[in-house]
Formats: C-alpha cells, structure tokens, sequence
C-alpha cells in the first residue's frame, strides 16, 4: 500500500479551537485490499479477522441505514 498526502494550511472554523490548521488530504493511493486489512486488524487486537468483518459489515450497515434518513 502506498499513499501520498498533501498538507495545506487552512482556516478551520470548526472544534474547540477554529484557527489556521494543516488540513491532509490524499494526493495518490493504492488502495489496500479488504482481506488484509481484516487479517492485520486481526493480528494486532487478537480477535477473529471473521469477527471483525462481521463488525464492519454490521457498522455499514447502520451507516447505510442512517444516510437513508
């Protein structure tokens, strides 16, 4: 996996500290594949990578639901 970001220095009016921030943003990305991320998720908390994409696929699911209303 490869990314690039690009930072810019903004006006950012929100939180508890609005002010001029270095705001990141993509610039070029592999994308990784789902499997692994699962796999890694996987390695570094000791749970299941099924239980985690169970997890995910439920969490979508709710923001699915929610976008909708």
């Amino acid at each position: 996996m490869a990314i690039k970001v690009i930072a810019q220095l903004r006006e950012v009016k929100l939180g508890k500290n609005p002010g001029k921030k270095f705001v990141m943003r993509p610039d070029l990305y592999v994308p990784i594949a789902e499997k692994k991320v699962f796999q890694e998720a996987a390695t570094h908390s000791g749970i299941s990578a099924g239980v985690i994409k169970a997890a995910w696929d439920a969490a979508g699911e709710v923001i699915r639901t929610w976008a909708k209303t």
